[in-house]
């Protein structure tokens, strides 16, 4: 009688069991998804940092090239030159600039997006076979 009682008590916390692994397992893989999906985001973070220090070390790079070019100016005319150029220099440097850091953070989302979207889909697959 203690062997049915047994075999018939842990076939109770087997079935019981179970809804609780399925759930454990689905928890780790989207936890996998997110980590997927952060990863993407973190290398495309990493990309746009990058992109904006070239950009500023460029900017302060001509900045000072300025600053030595009007040191060595004879005349106002030339003076008053070399800023316009440095002017209209800088804003074109600064809307390509703006384009580029868009593009960027547009694929760095999309990037984590699809590989979010993947994983997802991944992870559905294996959940229609449990």
């Amino acid at each position: 009688m203690t062997t049915r009682s047994t075999k018939a008590t842990e076939s109770l916390h087997e079935s019981a069991n179970q809804p609780m692994a399925t759930l454990a397992a689905f928890n780790g893989a989207a936890m996998g998804v997110v980590s997927k999906a952060c990863e993407a985001y973190l290398n495309g973070f990493a990309e746009v940092n990058a992109e904006a220090m070239n950009f500023m070390s460029a900017r302060l790079r001509q900045d000072a090239e300025l600053g030595g070019a009007l040191a060595e100016c004879k005349d106002w005319n030339a003076m008053t030159s070399l800023q316009q150029d440095w002017s209209r220099r800088a804003v074109e440097d600064y809307v390509a600039e703006t384009r580029k850091l868009m593009e960027l953070n547009s694929q760095m989302m999309t990037n984590s997006w699809n590989s979010m979207r993947n994983a997802s889909e991944e992870v559905m697959a294996k959940a229609k076979g449990i």
